[in-house]
């Protein structure tokens, strides 16, 4: 199985059937055991509910609920995020109750392993529009939850399979045919597949904490290690709704700056992944670019949009791309040699060769930047 997705989600799905009425919001999927999967915005393995608007138009949650418990159906209450046609909300079952729109979204309740009510609630309050009861059954470790689309299981669960994430689209659709050879693919067994696109980057910061780290060659090298390869001090992987990090030394263009995922110091890679929607009035030629401290490279779909191979303070670094409407991948990657350590990932429609305040950061879509997903 070779999926499209680049960022196949490995944990099982375990698929139930469920009534919904498929113009209204529902509970797609769940995990009420996280053990090592996604960390939130604190770098916690918190549960999380995923909610998905099934309709062909945009779809406001404000006033909607989630809740655990059938003695208090309003007790989480959505605030005014509008899920576009088809799309998804991750919500993390932190119990940290955080509810500020364009932001990562906590319930005030975390979700038991062992199995309870679960529901999603219409904003009067009382009309339940989907719900797991009596309650859900007991959960595995790091293994979702959720239902199944058409009703079709195309793969058993635990059956053998090849893969590979592809780091371009080099093979085109050959891996496709019959007989396909699967030479130098991975073994494992399902499941495995496309996932589940949630708002966000992936980011994950490898440290290697001793010289040297000066080139794209020396970065993709450590990008390369496998966990625990005695090459890498530390690391950590993180979802992030911008690529808006700061360590230390000279700041670059956007205000609110995150923490790396790793906590910065010197001599780290960092390599952000995922995908950017762009929509039919926005097809056409974007600038893409950088602000870092030391150098990067942004590909889309697979294509190097720009390089900047050079160590250096805080600095601008961009390069262009024509896009067609649709979803497109995105690499960025980065190194910190010493000193000052900031990153900044930012787009703008039209051909720009410097920047100005059109640029927005991918992801930060309240302020009027391109969706990213992964």
């Amino acid at each position: 199985m070779h999926p499209l997705n680049p960022f196949a989600r490995l944990a099982a799905v375990l698929l139930l059937s469920v009534g919904i009425a498929h113009a209204d919001p529902v509970i797609t999927e769940f995990l009420a055991d996280n053990v090592a999967g996604l960390t939130d915005e604190d770098g916690a393995h918190s549960d999380w509910i995923e909610v998905h608007n099934p309709a062909a138009t945009a779809f406001n949650l404000d006033g909607w609920h989630l809740t655990d418990t059938t003695a208090s159906l309003a007790r989480w209450r959505f605030p005014a995020v509008t899920l576009p046609a088809g799309g998804f909300v991750l919500v993390w079952a932190s119990g940290k109750d955080r509810r500020v729109p364009g932001a990562p979204l906590h319930t005030n309740f975390s979700l038991r392993a062992a199995g309870e009510y679960l529901a999603l609630v219409r904003p009067d309050a009382t009309t339940v529009q989907q719900e797991f009861a009596p309650e859900f059954p007991s959960q595995d470790p790091d293994r979702s939850y959720g239902v199944n689309f058409n009703g079709t299981l195309l793969l058993a669960e635990g059956a053998a399979m090849n893969y590979q994430i592809p780091a371009s689209g080099a093979d085109g659709t050959a891996w496709t045919a019959t007989g396909f050879p699967a030479t130098g693919w991975s073994a494992g067994f399902t499941g495995a597949g496309y996932g589940i696109l949630v708002p966000g980057h992936t980011v994950r910061e490898v440290r290697k904490g001793v010289a040297p780290l000066s080139s794209l060659a020396e970065t993709d090298a450590l990008l390369a290690l496998s966990a625990g390869n005695p090459g890498i001090q530390s690391e950590r992987t993180i979802i992030s709704p911008v690529v808006n990090f700061y360590h230390d030394g000279g700041e670059g263009h956007y205000v609110n700056n995150l923490v790396f995922p790793n906590g910065g110091g010197d001599y780290f890679a960092v390599k952000a992944t995922g995908f950017i929607q762009v929509t039919a009035a926005q097809a056409g030629v974007w600038t893409f670019g950088l602000n870092s401290d030391d150098g990067g490279r942004i590909r889309i779909d697979g294509t190097d949009c720009m390089v900047d191979n050079t160590n250096h303070g805080a600095s601008d670094h961009l390069g262009t791309r024509s896009l067609t409407a649709g979803l497109h991948s995105y690499e960025v990657v980065y190194w910190e040699q010493g000193g000052g350590a900031h990153l900044e990932f930012f787009a703008a429609p039209g051909s720009l060769a410097v920047w100005d305040a059109t640029f927005k950061l991918v992801g930060d879509t309240a302020n009027g930047g391109l969706p990213a997903f992964t």
